[in-house]
């Protein structure tokens, strides 16, 4: 049965599992059951001869896995994305729920760094020099990735769709990983950070902005490349996701206002699962920012760019 000749709530429009992944020639037919049936039991249930999707708990929980592994480790959240939704048909179902997802995110950065935040916060409020000099550099890092969001938008947008690009850029990580750590070994270390090394720490931070760049993985090795201390670099660039996200959530609630019917009076979503993907996100969000730091101390970042050569070399064969 055609999508067109059926009447499918919105909830069931959110993953789509394509036919030419099953029936890839490179896959036996143990393989290819096999798929079929973990692809239908994590993102979909099937449905005239495709699998669509309703926001169930266990799919908002996959969901919630992805987004919580993925946004902090060096890996590239917006990479794994396109790739499962060009090889396994994934999608956001909806707006609202890719709201809460990165409120889940960025509710692991507060808490995690709850004590940096009230003391720089509360520092700026005293008009202490080191807090306010702190939250300027936070604030001039921010500004590339802000100006390229507004400015090249739709052709980031359109690279969205581009598993392709997102498998090479995935490449570019993985060289960043594994090369920039070594080259920066040699690199004398700064005493304080200065404006020059917050924005090009930024520029990273605008270039992650395609899919495939690894916003966390990219920042931190050019603060090493500048210079900084591995908890430092470290430190500087999760506290540097808050306003990105903050800014991200806010782009997307201005078009979700704009929708002439809100998604969750339409019933697009649910509230339990929608809030179990939530948390699910934040937990994992903590648990990948343990990780990160204790990554990037003991220099095992190149581990992760390791597997972001496998992740793009499968994409780049699969599609």
């Amino acid at each position: 049965m055609s999508r067109s000749s059926e009447q499918i709530a919105p909830a069931d429009i959110a993953v789509r599992l394509p036919n030419h992944l099953l029936n890839n020639p490179k896959l036996g037919a143990g393989q290819r059951g096999l798929l079929h049936h973990v692809l239908l039991y994590t993102i979909g249930k099937e449905r005239g001869g495709e699998c669509w999707v309703e926001l169930t708990y266990g799919r908002a929980i996959f969901l919630g896995i992805l987004q919580g592994l993925t946004e902090f480790l060096p890996v590239s959240s917006s990479g794994h994305l396109v790739l499962a939704q060009a090889l396994l048909g994934l999608q956001l179902p909806g707006l609202t729920l890719e709201i809460m997802l990165h409120a889940g995110t960025a509710l692991a950065i507060a808490v995690f760094f709850r004590a940096d935040l009230a003391r720089l916060l509360g520092g700026a409020m005293r008009r202490e020099q080191a807090s306010s000099r702190f939250l300027g550099l936070l604030v001039l890092a921010s500004l590339p990735a802000a100006v390229i969001g507004v400015v090249a938008g739709e052709a980031v947008g359109a690279a969205m769709d581009s598993a392709r690009l997102a498998a090479g850029m995935l490449l570019v990580t993985a060289g960043l990983l594994v090369l920039g750590p070594r080259m920066a070994s040699g690199t004398p270390k700064a005493v304080s950070m200065r404006p020059s090394q917050a924005l090009w720490i930024g520029l990273a931070q605008a270039f992650a902005i395609l899919p495939g760049i690894s916003r966390s993985g990219s920042t931190i090795v050019v603060g090493l490349l500048c210079g900084l201390e591995r908890r430092q670099a470290a430190r500087f660039s999760l506290l540097l996701a808050l306003p990105v996200m903050l800014g991200g959530a806010a782009v997307d609630l201005f078009k979700l206002a704009r929708q002439p019917v809100p998604e969750l009076a339409a019933g697009a979503l649910q509230v339990g699962p929608l809030l179990a993907g939530v948390l699910t996100a934040f937990a994992l969000g903590l648990v990948a920012i343990r990780l990160l730091l204790l990554a990037v101390q003991r220099a095992k970042l190149a581990w992760f760019g390791l597997y972001c050569a496998v992740v793009a070399a499968v994409a780049l064969a699969l599609t």
